[in-house]
């Protein structure tokens, strides 16, 4: 008999397979078949949130077969991809109505839907091929959707840049990784291997520095992270809500589970894990400040705020070999980080595509105070912005709360050091948290175009808003740490009892004590204001001296490009130092590389080869096509000339086209992948 948990997951994955099916039926019709595909993907979505509920509160894995199950730890991902795959849908509706000259809604469709399933289904995997299978569709849809828009040519840079990246970085070492893995052990089950020491074994190690190199690439950590910044604005922007707020945290999942979890993680990898997140903080807060592009300060953000996600983690690896206790509490507030940024992030980058949406503008100095087209839009950015700086009494706030106080239990200086360098770069976060939220919703350059945004796209903003507010209200730190707990193995106890003792979870304690510190500025900034009128009422206050022209107030405003101007111009020589050797290793080394001739000539060979057999071939069938009577070879020859000459144009057309020549590797790839999943992997 089925379970209603099995029922649940079967739902999800009709509702994902009616999301990429039903809008073929609406080829011809752009806005059908987005719309189609989206209301199921938002179907999908709620139902994967159900799932996740239920699995919270029954405290039990749902095992679907020997290879896919799910646990209290994939639940937690399963409601983190619902929650942004059902804002990011619902806000698509109208959102996606500027890509309509593009075309290809049903493609669309498909590949959105796609990128959701996979990245649902990853933490479900308990065999490595599937893992690996299921990320090589997680970015070769990514992929197709960064580069959407591909008739601009940022676009087309960023989306080969990525390509690239993903293909070296993430492609080659996980399968690698895993063939490694199957000639050593002969099985790809993650519990099989888990009972092996593979770490102890030379190739084994080989393995897991492979898969780390994929996991913080993908995640976008430090030196890893320069796809980032490019890849994350010119993706659509309910893309950029999911690449940001979804698809980063996969590579957090993995170094967890598939690293930590199943083959081993050696200390030397944890610290430096430990050290690629300092870096990714300071690197990313440092370019996000300087930044006067709405999209990527935030993709910015996104690079120094998985520093504060990965680093209690990090150090949690380091503590659980002597204190498996404090391990579970720094891990659980990693997790409980990672839950609250995917929603303040998803919600920053659906307010982002409001100005594109109503202006197509994006630069911080054209959209000042064009957040007021939409009350929603203001409360969004604020929110969301004040999530980010860590302002109480806001989810943000007591996450990053969660953050130090966990590593200060550590009591040592490792830890302090740590702490110490997290609240130093905390200014510089609300620094460009100030810079995007004043701007954007500036009363002094108040503006209030013609177009509107739409109904759906607020329901989409309004969605992640909310649930931050009711984690700004509800203490999950009980949940968060007991889900470490049972992740770690150092015990197994109920999160959540039953129901009833959902609706008696306590207010949380630091919104009391944020409280008091907003309240106490408050009351200083009232002291100090009245101070000030109370010496200066006799100051008789002169219009200030003009050519005689009225000259409007956002006319004095300083614009955005000029804020921290100081900060920009001290730490430019720095930045530009790293952004030389980025430009050497990622463009001119490889440009030189292509300049030398072997690429046009290999180019031209296959394309000399295929002109020489079509000439022949072609030839043939015009001598033989002379005589009157046609038979069934003649048919059959038609048919082998064509295949010939299509083979000849894909060959020509991989060397020439790197997309074209990374899509039919892993086109090849899975299917290879897949038949050993049938044929050897024991296939239920």
């Amino acid at each position: 008999m089925v379970s209603l948990g099995e029922t649940l997951f079967y739902t999800v994955i009709v509702c994902y397979g009616l999301s990429m099916i039903l809008p073929l039926l609406f080829i011809r019709n752009y806005k059908y078949g987005v719309r189609t595909g989206l209301v199921f993907t938002a179907l999908a979505s709620i139902m994967q949130i159900v799932l996740a509920v239920y699995v919270f509160l029954t405290n039990t894995a749902i095992v679907i077969n020997d290879l896919i199950s799910i646990d209290v730890f994939a639940s937690y991902f399963l409601a983190l991809v619902g929650l942004a795959g059902l804002a990011t849908s619902i806000y698509g509706l109208e959102y996606m109505d500027l890509y309509v000259e593009i075309g290809g809604g049903w493609l669309y469709s498909i590949v959105f839907a796609a990128f959701l399933l996979s990245m649902t289904l990853l933490p479900m995997m308990k065999d490595l091929l599937l893992f690996v299978f299921f990320w090589e569709v997680m970015t070769l849809t990514s992929i197709v959707l960064i580069g959407w828009e591909y008739r601009e040519g940022f676009v087309v840079r960023a989306t080969k840049q990525y390509m690239f990246t993903m293909l070296l970085l993430n492609s080659i070492p996980l399968i690698m990784g895993t063939c490694i893995l199957w000639n050593i052990y002969g099985t790809t089950n993650l519990g099989l291997l888990a009972s092996y020491d593979v770490v102890k074994n030379p190739l084994g190690l080989l393995v897991v520095l492979l898969f780390y190199i994929a996991f913080t690439s993908k995640a976008g950590l430090f030196p890893l992270h320069y796809w980032l910044p490019d890849a994350h604005p010119a993706a659509p922007s309910n893309v950029s809500s999911l690449l940001s707020g979804v698809m980063i945290k996969m590579g957090v999942m993995g170094i967890i589970v598939i690293l930590y979890k199943y083959l081993g993680l050696p200390t030397i990898l944890s610290y430096l894990l430990l050290v690629q997140a300092l870096l990714s903080i300071f690197w990313g807060s440092i370019k996000a400040v300087m930044e006067d592009h709405a999209k990527r300060l935030l993709a910015y953000s996104s690079i120094s705020q998985i520093g504060y996600i990965t680093a209690p983690i990090a150090l949690a690896f380091i503590a659980s070999r002597t204190d498996p206790l404090l391990a579970s509490i720094m891990l659980g507030a990693g997790l409980s980080y990672m839950f609250i940024h995917s929603l303040f992030k998803t919600l920053l980058f659906l307010t982002s595509g409001c100005f594109l949406y109503v202006s197509g503008k994006i630069m911080l100095d054209e959209i000042r105070g064009m957040a007021w087209t939409s009350k929603t839009l203001v409360l969004s950015i604020i929110i969301a912005g004040f999530s980010l700086a860590g302002i109480p009494p806001l989810a943000g706030f007591m996450a990053k709360i969660m953050v130090y106080g966990s590593i200060l239990l550590g009591k040592n200086i490792v830890h302090g050091l740590v702490v110490a360098i997290l609240m130093s770069m905390a200014p510089l976060t609300l620094l460009y948290s100030i810079k995007y939220v004043s701007s954007t919703t500036s009363l002094s350059s108040k503006i209030e175009l013609g177009k509107s945004i739409g109904t759906s796209m607020k329901i989409g903003m309004i969605i992640p808003a909310l649930a931050l507010i009711v984690l700004s209200i509800v203490s999950l730190n009980k949940f968060f740490t007991n889900l470490s707990s049972i992740l770690l193995g150092i015990r197994v106890e109920t999160i959540i009892p039953s129901l009833t003792d959902f609706f008696y979870l306590v207010i949380n304690p630091y919104i009391f004590y944020g409280s008091l510190i907003v309240f106490a500025a408050l009351i200083i900034a009232v002291i100090v204001s009245y101070s000030d009128y109370k010496n200066g009422k006799d100051i008789i206050s002169k219009g200030v001296w003009t050519t005689g022209y009225i000259i409007p107030v956002n006319k004095h405003l300083i614009r955005p490009s000029y804020y921290y101007f100081e900060i920009n111009k001290a730490l430019s020589p720095l930045t530009g130092f790293f952004h030389e050797i980025y430009e050497c290793l990622v463009w001119n080394i490889p440009s030189r590389i292509v300049r030398n001739g072997i690429a046009r000539r290999i180019a031209e060979y296959f394309g000399r080869v295929n002109d020489w057999v079509w000439r022949k071939l072609c030839g043939f069938a015009e001598k033989y096509s002379r005589y009157e009577e046609y038979k069934l070879d003649e048919y059959a020859g038609s048919a082998i000339v064509s295949i010939i000459r299509l083979i000849g144009n894909i060959a020509r057309m991989a060397v020439v086209s790197p997309i074209a020549l990374f899509t039919i590797a892993l086109f090849f790839l899975s299917i290879i992948m897949l038949l050993i999943i049938l044929f050897l992997g024991g296939w239920p």
